[in-house]
This record gives C-alpha cells, structure tokens and sequence, in this order.
C-alpha cells in the first residue's frame, strides 16, 4: 500500500495540465515541470524533473534543475523494495569585477538502493563558490572551490573540493585551426582522494579544398577512492590515459576520394586495497591499442562505390601484488594476459540504374586473432567472418516503394589447442526478406514486411561426441501495419505481426534436422485516435498476443508433432488521453489492462500505467 499515496499524487499532477489548457504559445517554450508515472505489472516507477532558468542579463543568471526517480519492485504484497535517486543543483552567476563574474553553485545527490541487495545507497552534498571569465574573447577560464561531504557504507566524509578549467576558442594561426581544452577537479574527503584531469589539444588545416589533415592529443588522468566494506576497508583505482588520434582527407582526383583515419592509444591502471587491518595487495593493468582504417571513396554519376582495410591490434598485461580481495566494484580479476589482433576488408558498391531504381551490395571480410602467453590458457582462438548483402529498391511513380534483398553471415570460430577444440564450429545465417510502403497521399500509408530467417550452427568435430551439439532455428515473419486518416482528424492505427518459429537439432553433413519444437506467435493492434475538447485527443483500441507451442517426441521411430500443445495468451482494452499543443506533449494518461492465460496456471491481469505532465511557460 505504500505506493498508492504517490499513484493518487501522479494523477493530480497530470490531470493539472488538462485544465490549464488555455495556455498560449506565447508562454511555451522549455519544459520547466515534467512528472511521469508508469506501472508494469510489479514495477512502479515516478519521475519528476524541474529545469528552470533565467538571465536577468547578459552576465547575471539563476539556473536549478532537479532530477527525481523513485522505482518500487512488489514481490508480493507484503515484500516492497524501493531505490530513489535525487539529484539536485543551483547555480547563480553574477558579475564580480570588469569581466569577472563569480558563481554560487550548490548540488546535492542522495541515491537509496534497496533492490539489488548491495551497499549502494550514497549521499553527497557540495556547496561552492568561483569566478569565470573570458580573456581576448578566445580563452574561457573557470575556478571553483568549496566544501564537500559524502556518506556511503555507513562512513561520513568532509573534505576540500577544487575545480578549474582553461579553453581555448577555435583559433586560426598562420592557417591551422587551434583548440585546446585543460580541466583539473578533485577532492580529499578524509582518508580517499579522487580527482580528474583532462587536457586535450587539436590542431587542423585545410591544404587546399577537399584535402584536410587534423590532429588530437589527449591525457587523462584520474583517480577514484571508496569503501568496499563498512569497516573502512578502501579501494584504490587510478588511471593514466594517452590518445593521439589523426584524420586524413585528400582528393586523388575529381572523382575519388581518400581517407585516412588512426587512433593510437595507451592506458595504465592501478588498484590497490587499503584494508581496515592492513595494507592489502595491488593489481596493475596495461593496454596499449592501434586502430587504422583505410578507405577510397569513388563517385560518379549514379556510381558510388568503397573499399576499405582496417587493422586493430591491442595487448592487455596483468601483474599483481600479493593478494587482492574480490568486490563488486574491482572488475574481473582472473584475466590472463592477451593480445588481440582484427583485420577486415570491406567493399560498397550502390548503382541507381535508373531514375526509379537502386541497388546496393556490400561486402565484409575479417579475422580476429585472440593469443594469450599463459601454457594452463586455452582460450587462444582465430575467427573468420563474412557478411555479405544484397538489395534492390524501386520507387514507383505513384508513390509507393519495393524492397527485396537477403544477407549472408558466416562464421568459423575455431580454437587452437585440444582442450577447447569440442567448441570449434561453423555459424551460418542466411536472410532473405521483401517490404512494401504504400503512402499515397499523407492520410494514408501502408507498411509490409515479409523475412525468412535460417541459423545453422554446425560443430567441427561433433562425431567424437557422444551426442548432438549442432542446432539450427528458422522462422517465417511477416509484420503489417497501418496508418489511416479516415475523416477529419481522426485516425485508424493497426499492426499485426505473425511469427512462425521452428527449433531443432542439426546434422550438417546430410543437410537434415530433427524438429524439437515449433511456435506460432502473433502480435495484433488496433487503435483510434480522434480529438475531444479543444486540444485533448484520445485514443481507444485493443492490443493482443498470441502464442502456441508444439513440441516432437519419438513415435515408433519417427518424429511427430504432438497435438497437445503449449499456449499463451494476453489482451486487453488500450485507453489514452493527451493533451497537444503543436504536436508536444502536454499532458498523458495511458492505461492497459491485460489478461494472461496458459494451459498451467489461472487467468490473471496485468496493468500497465502511463501517467505524464509537462509545464511550459
């Protein structure tokens, strides 16, 4: 019963906005209320955000915004658990001295998790005060400090909080564009630190038109303190990132075109425990990565055409320190040290041979290598990859257009040593699929989708296993949907989706398959949308979904459909009213009403509410 007082509250505030509907568009512009409920079977969830700015001037403004989120999961009646998220900040800026101005910033976070069973819940508030200023109209610096206290874990902390951050402007000199950016934040809240720096600077110039060549350095380093336990017990975590990125334009004629793009990248990172009883271990990680892409371009009339390599390699090193002991917040701490390499061919071709018709093929080569140094490692591993896709598309005169095409995934994983080689296998996926969309006129459209759908999965060496791994799943499925003005501003929405599944074990080698299990699902909407009072619409419909199982069983040695099958049932009335102002949002209430059925169990209802309100002045 403890979420009914919110559910009566989230109908006050929505129905609020259905009765000041006289609003002009005047006094519309940013959202500065916004309350929504929703309901799901056992999950309830209320959300409020208010934003709400205003400048006084060009240097004197006042900005506060709030963000609430409140979710209650109900396992039964008398077992609720709750977890809330409040985030809150105001910020008054106003001017201190010439082109100085000083900020007041207060923000408070309160997070109470009562759900996932961990000690999440944290409480932070922080109360600052700095200046900012812009110097020769190109470089931005902002300082802030002040005074910060956060409790998690059942631990209070207070300490000191700084922050400064220097930018420059895109600046042009001596014909290359400038940007820099500097950032540094942080704080010491008793025995933790936690800070962030950042500096970032590019550099790019256009040589002559068509050809440009940029260039981007980044570090950042930042490090993170908190409690793993409510002794005190602390875990470090810090990181030193480098990135030097680079990006290539250059016209190799009038008609082709090369680009050329690279990202090289370092990353360090330290996690030490500091334990209640004692200095605790450290574990080291090292990544180092280079990502390349190479690509010509080719354009020509109705003729667009790639080509493109790109290679990926990078490493991760683990070394440890004594012991480390596992939490929630550490990551995996098992992983081996590896090496990783990707490298992929892929082509573009798409061709209009005509005004009304176009066709595009692509095309999707690669091989990953995974190699670990550790001899009681297994997981070395190569795999080959191919897409290919082919589609043509014809747009009539009248209006409406034609789709068909199909795609071919395949794959071949395949492990180096014995002991995982059982899993070596081949993944195949073939797709074929047409759609129509008929929109003649703006009252009316019509959308059809039709797909088949075919994965194979075919072990290597199956025949030394004692017994059938490889499997395969088809399905057949057809989606219509449609949009209709009828007469006025009223509207008819439909869709209907069929999926008929089929699951069974597969045997490569003859192309056959042993049927396991079949399923037929289907999915139906029908709704009407028409206009109330002045800007209030409604929307009245029913929705449903439909499925039946069939499972296989042996009879005299063969394979038969049983006919007892397995079915699920839900549906129900859909009712919505809204209030529109120029298409946004002002108001909304949506209620659905379910009933469930299945062969095992009783019939039982599920309710989904949507409760929303938006003030605009």
């Amino acid at each position: 019963m403890a979420g009914r007082p919110r559910f009566l509250i989230s109908i006050v505030l929505v129905c609020f906005p259905l009765l000041i509907s006289n609003l002009t568009m005047a006094q519309l512009s940013v959202p500065i209320l916004n309350f929504g409920f929703r309901q799901n079977y056992n999950s309830y969830t209320w959300k409020a955000n208010l934003n709400y700015k205003t400048n006084f001037n060009t240097r004197k403004s006042l900005l506060i915004q709030n963000r609430y989120t409140s979710n209650l999961l109900r396992i039964s009646p008398l077992q609720e658990k709750w977890r809330d998220d409040t985030q809150f900040q105001i910020l008054y800026k106003q001017p201190l001295w010439r082109a100085f101005d000083q900020i007041y910033l207060g923000e408070s976070n309160v997070f109470i998790d009562k759900q996932t069973g961990y000690a999440n819940s944290a409480t932070t508030h922080l109360l600052a005060w700095g200046i900012q200023t812009t110097l020769l109209g190109k470089l931005q610096f902002k300082s802030r400090f002040g005074e910060k206290w956060d409790k998690r874990q059942g631990q209070q902390d207070r300490g000191f909080y700084h922050q400064a951050s220097l930018r420059l402007n895109p600046t042009l000199w001596q014909g290359y564009l400038n940007r820099f950016q500097l950032n540094w934040q942080g704080n010491k809240l008793g025995r933790r630190r936690n800070y962030d720096f950042l500096m970032t600077y590019k550099i790019a110039k256009e040589f002559y038109p068509g050809t440009l060549d940029s260039l981007m350095f980044q570090m950042n380093n930042n490090r993170r303190d908190y409690y793993i336990s409510t002794n005190g017990d602390l875990e470090s975590r810090r990181e030193q990132n480098r990135r030097l990125l680079n990006r290539l334009v250059y016209p190799v004629s009038r008609h082709l075109q090369l680009r050329q793009f690279s990202d090289f990248y370092t990353r360090t990172t330290f996690i030490s425990q500091i334990l209640h009883a004692g200095t605790g271990g450290q574990r080291n990680r090292e990544d180092t990565g280079m990502h390349t892409e190479s690509e010509l371009f080719f354009r020509k009339n109705r003729l667009r055409t790639s080509l493109g390599l790109i290679y990926t390699v990078q490493s991760e090193t683990y070394t440890f320190s004594k012991s480390i002991r596992a939490n929630p917040f550490s990551g995996l701490l098992g992983m081996p040290d590896n090496k990783s390499s990707l490298f992929e061919i892929r082509s573009n071709f798409s061709f209009a041979p005509g005004s009304r018709d176009r066709l595009v093929f692509q095309n999707s080569v690669s091989r990953l290598r995974y190699d670990t140094p550790d001899t009681l490692n297994f997981d070395d591993r190569d795999e080959l990859r191919t897409i290919h896709l082919l589609q043509w598309t014809h747009f009539f005169e009248s209006g409406p257009e034609f789709k068909m095409g199909g795609n071919v995934r395949l794959r071949h994983l395949v492990y180096i040593y014995s002991e995982r080689s059982a899993e070596n296998n081949w993944n195949r996926i073939f797709n074929l699929y047409s759609s129509l969309k008929i929109n003649k006129s703006p009252r009316f459209e019509f959308k059809q989708r039709a797909e088949i759908l075919a994965n194979y999965t075919d072990y290597d060496f199956e025949y030394q296993l004692q017994q059938v791994k490889s499997y395969v799943f088809r399905e057949l499925a057809i989606t219509d949907s449609l949009r209709w003005n009828v007469f006025g501003k009223t509207n008819l929405m439909g869709f209907y989706r069929l999926e008929m599944e089929e699951n069974g074990r597969l045997f490569w080698d003859t192309f056959a398959e042993q049927p396991l299990i079949s399923r037929h699902n289907h999915y139906f909407s029908l709704q009407v949308d028409f206009p109330l009072i002045r800007r209030l619409r409604t929307s009245v419909g029913f929705q449903s979904y439909f499925r039946r199982e069939w499972p296989y069983k042996m009879v005299r040695n063969q394979i038969q459909k049983s006919s007892h099958s397995k079915l699920f049932q839900s549906y129900g009335p859909v009712f919505k009213i809204y209030l529109l102002d120029h298409n946004r949002h002002l108001g909304l209430i949506s209620i659905t009403t379910l009933r469930v059925q299945n062969n095992e169990e009783k019939p039982y209802f599920i309710n989904q509410i949507h409760l929303q309100a938006r003030w605009y002045f």
